[in-house]
């Protein structure tokens, strides 16, 4: 660990954990290896585990009769066993679920070997109440520099672990503050701790709840299960107060805290971090497929803080007074997880000793909404009580214990026994004047009502209705859409003041949502002129131009026109284009609303016919221009569109629509409205069209196929060998003509790129892979403001979502907008310009483009690109290259990449530039950045070819495909692959590939990158030979500066003399080359130094070698040599003692020695175990 990481990031963040209850233990000094696992309180490195603090902690936390410790010391050891043992739990993930599914619930005393009646029944494994003093309590241990060896030989040594009752539960990697600082951190805690990563230590595996990364300036946080895209900073303390972090952290007033110290002091505290893990994680999918999920900040805030007012809220009742039925209002935006915290909610009163009895109502308004939530309950891991009539919802809810109740406002009936013979009236306010129909069904207080999409409901008889069968409970209400209305009672009357508020601009900025862009679309005015006299319509459209077009487009909204099927063709081939252009490359999937189901059944048909005509004009290209790498530099916008598609032919859209009661529909409308064919449609998209293509390659590097790369076929339907999965060939049923199930579109069991709805699925739909929202429906209100958000759920290479208008919701955006207070909008979108001028049909004046909601997606993407460009030339400025236009300003850049740190800079700017750019992409705004961004591409693939340093933030996997396909067209065409060398410079084609490099520097960088690395992998098994490789190596480099020329052909002698080396088998006097040579040239070059002792008088160095070579291999023969650090020590001692004894080495000198012939040993293990079975050893 260099101690500028130890000084600015652990060290602080040792202390701040000090400050909170933590004991701290040192693996090892700072920037020091760990070699004494002593130091950790450990007798090995083979686990990161202390199962003797665990049966102590769980002796103490389990007191028998008397408070005496009553587990024996077998019950112990049969509960470690019980939740260590991967035999019976599994491993992976389903063995971290099974742990903490144990650590959280205990275990059953009676399963115990020698329970006997009358000893406790539950044995609790971790105080989650953190009740106890210290030392009575949970062990609370943070070891520094923990090292592990992973069981392919490699140790790790995350710098910190934080341990409870001896398990490690928070793994945590820091580094220096740097421009890629976070990004390494978290690639390293993936590999340390991620449950699909490569090599991870299986104990972190299993028992770490969280992993942590931070650089101190930016700290974030995931699961075993999470990618990288999957980290999220946490920022809030609460409850705990910032005064007292910055008197723990010792930072002043007139100092912002650290995302670091937020971040600890918000999640790493002891009793935030039991309540973390006991009520805020949950699991989705099953098997080796789970992913383990933790609350985010404004979720673990929000339950925080109603369960301080559900607190107050007994006290008050407890002093005789009343407290009203104002529970607060959750805000939070669309699309944030609302659900989830409701979940969570519930798991924490069920927690905590003092809210676990409290019924908890969850009310919804819509069918899809109720399901959605009654998914997320699940989380709860409390049966849900699903109310299916309106008496089983009165039964529900006068049955008075603390269970969980699910019913719809609409069960929220007229009650007739109740009738008195007055009038009804009602008042929304909770203490209005009203007066209803309904009896009472349970005036408990200890009752939470969770209402959702709070805003919709409430000001009507059903919530009143409601309010008056549960007199005495506290509502509470969640929404994401604004709730001050400037006409009637507002949400916050009903419920009370925010409890918690998590607004537009947080969620993007945590990457919660993405944001939403907007543009438009006209129909052509001859097809609505047409359509219109077609209708006859009783306006006469004007023949004055400005006039005919003003008409026209208000006919365009006019139900008998969008019902239009002309008008619906245009529309679906624009649709259908602009998704497969901006969508599918990512494997987005779009969603189009249209005015009458009607509309909506003849768009599925009209989508199928766009597709099938696409195709058609695909199967047309000229097979030159397919195979043709710079065919995108001279066709048209129409040629290269369909360049960008080819890789692409999966389709199909599915139409969703309700029944109408009393409505007699035509009979082939009948598979689009069956409940069963619902859920099938909307779980494929759900799925994504990557769910049936295995779209991105293996291999991390540029994937330099023509016209994109390879795209290989689905598992399922494997191709002719074209790598097009939608090759006519490969799946003939995916023509128009093959049954009625093709020639529409629904074919079984395929992917569904597009939903067609009218109202169903606009509220509470959850798909994160819906990146485009096409409307042809006139919305108004909060409808609008819901359906606009169904676009902004994150996704792999979603930069933000897409709203393509084709009716011209701008006056009805602000008309919706214009209903709320105008200081309200600003407080719970985040952004103080909340006006929407911009999306007015007749707006004409300069496109905002930042710091507001719904930008128009050219103007925003443009200045976002020419501001990602400006950075990107003002680095290339101040690094002396003003233009990557020549091969020479590029070896330029090159050069100076060779410094990690720039080479980080350049990294993080051309990922922000090329993320970008593929959102963009293929619209006309991104073509003058295409040829930088095939540039800097050249650049970044270059250096990472050059300088292997293997960082997966070099890689453009994080990319998109549209910016993928980009560059690997341009790799191809500029034959730069060809002039990569193998990473083997044994390969034939070495030498020729790199004097393919005209520019004597790339020669040099190549040779000597493929020589560090050849020279690295060979010395521990011939540290003298390639020791004096190496010297060469590093001579010939620092001669660099005066002429590369010459450099570069001294480099090829030098390849062609360790070529020579690793091919000549012959040794002096027979020695094995494998084992005894090396061990003869070591012991030779040790008698060789000045202070050396002569072997004893009449010892042959030759036979002395051999015989050494027997004893090494006697030694290491055993499996465990190459992997356990105790078998290596003892190894050692054994040689050192056998040099001085035997040989007459010098006490002094044996230690460097021994060591050098245990790192031959383990670099040739193999070899040592041959020759010790060739010897009968």
């Amino acid at each position: 660990m260099a101690h500028r990481e130890y000084n600015t990031v652990v060290r602080p963040l040792i202390n701040q954990l000090t400050a909170m209850g933590w004991h701290h233990l040192a693996g090892a000094d700072p920037g020091q290896p760990a070699h004494h696992p002593a130091r950790s309180g450990r007798t090995d490195f083979a686990r990161a585990v202390y199962p003797d603090r665990f049966r102590a902690a769980v002796s103490r936390l389990n007191p028998g009769p008397g408070g005496r410790p009553w587990l024996t010391g077998a019950q112990l050891d049969q509960l470690w066993e019980l939740l260590d043992d991967a035999r019976t739990s599994g491993s992976g993930i389903r063995g971290h679920l099974a742990a903490t599914e144990l650590l959280r619930k205990g275990v059953n005393a009676q399963l115990l070997t020698g329970w006997r009646k009358g000893d406790p029944e539950h044995v609790r494994l971790v105080d989650w109440e953190n009740s106890l003093p210290p030392g009575e309590g949970n062990d609370l241990l943070v070891v520094s520099e923990l090292r592990v060896e992973r069981q392919d030989g490699r140790s790790a040594t995350p710098d910190l672990v934080l341990f409870v009752n001896g398990l490690p539960w928070v793994v945590i990697e820091c580094k220096a503050p740097g421009p890629i600082a976070l990004d390494q951190a978290v690639s390293q805690v993936i590999g340390y701790a991620g449950a699909h990563a490569e090599a991870p230590v299986p104990d972190f595996v299993r028992y770490a709840q969280l992993l942590v990364a931070t650089d101190r300036e930016r700290a974030e946080l995931g699961t075993v299960t999470s990618g990288p895209e999957h980290f999220a900073p946490w920022r809030t303390v609460e409850p705990a107060t910032e005064d007292q972090v910055r008197q723990e952290t010792g930072t002043p007033d007139d100092r912002p805290l650290s995302a670091q110290a937020v971040l600890v002091a918000g999640v790493l505290r002891p009793d935030h971090l039991l309540r973390l893990v006991r009520d805020f994680t949950t699991h989705t999918g099953t098997g080796s497929g789970a992913a383990k999920i933790v609350g985010r900040y404004q979720q673990f805030r929000a339950v925080g803080r109603l369960a301080r007012r559900l607190r107050a809220r007994l006290v008050t009742l407890a002093s005789g007074r009343d407290p009203g039925n104002r529970g607060g209002v959750i805000w939070h935006t669309q699309g944030s997880g609302k659900s989830l915290t409701m979940a969570f909610l519930v798991r924490h009163l069920r927690s905590s000793p003092s809210l676990r009895r409290h019924k908890i109502v969850v009310v919804s308004d819509r069918i899809d909404l109720e399901k959605q939530i009654r998914r997320s309950l699940g989380a709860a891991e409390e049966e849900i009580h699903r109310a299916a009539t309106v008496e089983q919802a009165r039964r529900f809810l006068a049955v008075d214990v603390p269970d969980l109740v699910l019913i719809m406002i609409q069960k929220s009936r007229r009650d007739d026994a109740a009738d008195d013979g007055t009038p009804e009236t009602l008042d929304n306010g909770p203490d209005g004047d009203r007066h209803l129909h309904n009896r009472v069904a349970n005036d408990g207080a200890e009752i939470v009502v969770l209402v959702d999409e709070a805003h919709r409901s409430h000001p009507g008889w059903q919530h009143a209705r409601l309010r008056a069968m549960l007199p005495n409970a506290a509502f509470i209400g969640f929404t994401g859409t604004p709730v001050i209305d400037q006409t009637r009672k507002t949400t916050r009357e009903i419920f009370g003041d925010f409890a918690d508020l998590y607004t537009l601009r947080d969620a993007e900025r945590d990457g919660a949502v993405v944001p939403v862009r907007y543009e438009a679309h006209h129909v052509a005015l001859e097809v609505i002129e047409k359509v219109a006299l077609d209708a006859r319509f009783e306006t006469t459209v004007p023949s004055d131009p400005e006039r005919r077009e003003r008409v026209l487009r208000r006919f365009a909204r006019r139900k008998e026109v969008l019902e239009s099927s002309a008008v619906i063709a245009c529309k679906a081939e624009h649709m259908l284009r602009h998704w497969a252009r901006t969508a599918l490359p990512d494997g987005f999937g779009a969603q189009v609303v249209a005015v009458s189901r009607k509309a909506a059944v003849e768009y599925q048909r009209a989508i199928v016919r766009a597709r099938d005509t696409l195709l058609a004009e695909l199967d047309a290209l000229d097979p030159d221009i397919v195979h043709d790498p710079m065919a995108h530099e001279y066709l048209s916008d129409d040629e290269r569109a369909l360049l960008y598609l080819l890789p692409h032919r999966h389709l199909l859209a599915a139409v969703v629509i309700s029944e109408v009661e009393g409505k007699a529909d035509p009979a082939e409308w009948r598979r689009w409205k069956l409940k069963s064919r619902h859920d099938d449609y909307i779980e494929r998209f759900k799925q994504g069209i990557d769910s049936f293509r295995d779209r991105i390659p293996s291999d991390p590097s540029w994937a330099a196929e023509t016209h994109g790369g390879p795209a290989p076929a689905p598992p399922s339907t494997p191709g002719p060998g074209t790598g097009e999965p939608w090759h006519r060939e490969q799946a003939p049923s995916q023509r128009s003509g093959d049954g009625d199930e093709d020639r529409d579109g629904a074919e079984e069991g395929g992917p569904v790129a597009f939903l067609v709805v009218q109202s169903m699925l606009l509220t509470g739909f959850d798909a994160p892979v819906e990146q485009v929202l096409y409307l042809d429906r006139k919305l108004t209100g909060v409808e609008l403001l819901q359906a606009i958000a169904r676009t902004n759920r994150p996704y792999r290479a979603k930069e933000w979502g897409q709203v393509v208008d084709y009716v011209g919701i701008g006056p009805e955006l602000a008309k919706a907008l214009t209903a709320y207070d105008r200081e309200h909008l600003r407080e719970v979108y985040g952004y103080r310009n909340i006006q929407v001028d911009h999306l007015q049909p007749d707006y004409d004046g300069e496109q905002p483009t930042a710091d507001q909601p719904w930008l128009e997606t050219d103007a925003a993407a443009d200045r976002l690109l020419r501001e990602l460009a400006k950075r990107v030339q003002d680095f290339l400025d101040r690094n002396g290259t003003a233009s990557l236009d020549t091969e020479e300003h590029r070896e330029d850049l090159l050069a100076a990449l060779e410094n990690p740190l720039l080479r980080g800079k350049f990294d993080n700017l051309v990922r922000d530039f090329l993320t970008s750019l593929n959102a963009v992409l293929p619209r006309p705004r991104a073509l003058p950045y295409e040829g930088l961004a095939r540039r800097l591409g050249e650049v970044q693939y270059l250096a990472r070819q050059r300088y292997r340093d293997d960082r997966d933030q070099f890689s453009p996997r994080r990319y998109g495909a549209k910016v993928r396909r980009l560059i690997a067209r341009h790799l191809e065409a500029g034959g730069v692959e060809e002039r990569i060398p193998p990473v083997e410079i044994s390969d034939p084609a070495f030498m020729d590939r790199v004097r393919a490099n005209p520019d004597p520097r790339a020669r040099t960088a190549y040779l000597t990158s493929r020589l560090r690395m050849r020279i690295e992998a060979r010395i521990g098994g011939d540290r003298v030979r390639y020791q004096r490789f190496s010297e060469r190596l590093e001579e010939i480099v620092r001669s660099m500066a005066e002429d590369f020329e010459a450099a570069a052909a001294a480099m090829q002698d030098l390849v062609e003399d360790i070529r020579a080396a690793d091919e000549d088998t012959a040794a002096p006097d027979g020695l094995d080359p494998y084992t005894e040579r090396p061990v003869h040239s070591l012991l030779e070059e040790t008698l060789k130094q000045p202070d050396g002792t002569p072997l004893p008088p009449g010892t042959d160095l030759v036979q002395a070698s051999r015989d050494l070579t027997v004893e090494i291999a006697g030694l290491v023969h055993g499996p465990h040599f190459g992997w356990l650090p105790e078998s290596r020590d003892r190894v050692r001692r054994e040689l050192r003692h056998y040099l001085e004894d035997r040989l007459n080495v010098a006490w002094g000198a044996t230690g460097p020695l021994a060591s050098l012939l245990v790192e031959l040993a383990e670099a040739r293990h193999g070899d040592f175990r041959a020759y010790a079975r060739r010897r009968g050893r």
